[in-house]
């Protein structure tokens, strides 16, 4: 089979080959992977084989719910999903998680405050006003005595 994954953030579609089914080439219009058309099963990217194995090399207490040998209670994973799906889709990126030919979005990373966003080029217009203030002084100063020699 092979996974690839949908433009939502972590959904993973496996296209099921029916040899009846593959007629064409689909090319996704995002990023250019080319696929065979077939059935189409959505699954999330959790449930991948290649992620299961993964997580059963991984520290159980961070990702599964477990109970507690003392008190019979369940122990709820040290990562919610959502950081687990971070975790997933890092490790396919760096490439421990080796899923069958695969596309996804790159990691949102934060907004951030628009000061922010916008420091470098205020910065860059800073230096840039800096380098013309003493011709800007000199004139000034031009303009106080021609405006001083009148009076």
């Amino acid at each position: 089979s092979c996974y690839t994954l949908t433009p939502s953030m972590f959904g993973l579609v496996q296209r099921i080959r029916a040899p009846t089914a593959i007629k064409t080439i689909d090319t996704c219009k995002l990023c250019s992977f080319t696929a065979h058309v077939g059935q189409i099963a959505h699954m999330s990217i959790r449930q991948s084989p290649a992620v299961q194995s993964w997580l059963d090399k991984q520290d159980p207490k961070y990702y599964h719910l477990r109970k507690n040998l003392d008190t019979g209670k369940l122990v709820f994973p040290l990562y919610s999903r959502r950081k687990q799906a971070k975790h997933f889709k890092r490790a396919i990126m760096a490439g421990e998680i080796d899923l069958e030919p695969t596309t996804m979005q790159p990691l949102r990373r934060m907004k951030g405050h628009m000061r922010e966003r916008e420091r470098p080029a205020r910065q860059a217009l800073i230096e840039q006003k800096m380098l013309e203030m003493p011709k800007q002084i000199a004139q000034y100063k031009q303009e106080r005595r021609e405006a001083r020699q009148k009076q």
